[in-house]
């Protein structure tokens, strides 16, 4: 279940690469990431591609329990498990923004400009 919790963090940097050409342009065009392959950002290409590899994980390891998980009539656990992974990280953001702000932080300055190398 441990490989599984980092399926839930890969699915999330997959979702968030495919989207940042689209989502921050300015930031998209200035960083190292900029590659192109027939017009096509690289990582409209990759970052599907590596999504379904970690979906074919998932299910390989609801295919073949015992790879995974002791007791093969326990497979619920896997998808919950990961939405639970996915729940506590949201609420662990979500409670520090809230906290930073209220110490007169703002953490989504940190989003506006990529780190210097």
């Amino acid at each position: 279940l441990g490989v599984l919790d980092g399926v839930v963090s890969v699915w999330i940097v997959c979702i968030s690469a495919f989207m940042f050409p689209q989502r921050l342009p300015d930031l998209y065009r200035a960083s190292p990431a900029k590659n192109n392959v027939a017009g096509i950002p690289l990582l409209k290409i990759v970052s599907p591609l590596s999504f379904l590899v970690m979906a074919f994980l998932v299910w390989e390891t609801l295919k073949y329990p015992p790879l995974a998980i002791l007791v093969p009539e326990h497979k619920w656990y896997v998808p919950v498990f990961m939405l639970a992974t996915a729940a506590v990280g949201l609420i662990v953001y979500y409670v520090a923004r809230a906290v930073r702000r209220s110490q007169g932080i703002d953490l989504d300055l940190v989003y506006q400009e990529l780190p210097p190398d």
